[in-house]
């Protein structure tokens, strides 16, 4: 049996490395994952004398189209999430600011911050790869706002094309 620990603030990530198997997160820049979890996963593994955990991240993101609006897909898919104190706390670590009164202009700051990938396969690709240069050993696709506005067949067509760009 494998074990896997959610690692987002440093304390958790500390955690992860002296005890899990993976070290899992969700929203999260690539950025503040290297700069910040990696390190403590490092450091939790070090004191606990055992090799540091595999890391997966899972990633909002959606492929650009004329018709999407990169906002409103991280809106659908993250809604709850930037008004939750503790992702409001990471994100802000990893200089995202979420806060304010205006939900679209919070989900704009997940584009903008890195925290939501966006754009055509291309920059989707290096987006990805950032994540990869960070520590990451696993990336998790998630198109939760695209099929939120968009439906299942927009959903199957844009895993399609990032699969076939980067499997």
């Amino acid at each position: 049996m494998r074990i896997g620990l959610g690692a987002l603030p440093p304390g958790m990530a500390r955690l992860a490395g002296e005890t899990a198997d993976v070290a899992i997160m969700w929203l999260t820049p690539a950025s503040y994952i290297r700069d910040t979890v990696i390190p403590a996963l490092r450091e939790g593994a070090e004191q606990a004398r055992r090799q540091m955990p595999k890391v997966t991240v899972i990633v909002p993101m959606a492929l650009s189209r004329p018709e999407r609006e990169p906002a409103e897909l991280a809106l659908a898919s993250n809604a709850a999430h930037i008004k939750a104190a503790h992702y409001i706390d990471i994100l802000s670590r990893a200089g995202v600011d979420v806060t304010g009164d205006d939900p679209l202009i919070a989900a704009k700051a997940l584009v903008d911050g890195g925290a939501f990938l966006s754009g055509d396969i291309d920059r989707i690709t290096e987006q990805m790869a950032e994540y990869t240069d960070a520590g990451v050993d696993e990336i998790v696709l998630n198109l939760t706002g695209v099929y939120q506005l968009c439906g299942p067949q927009a959903t199957l067509t844009d895993l399609k094309t990032i699969l076939a760009e980067v499997a």
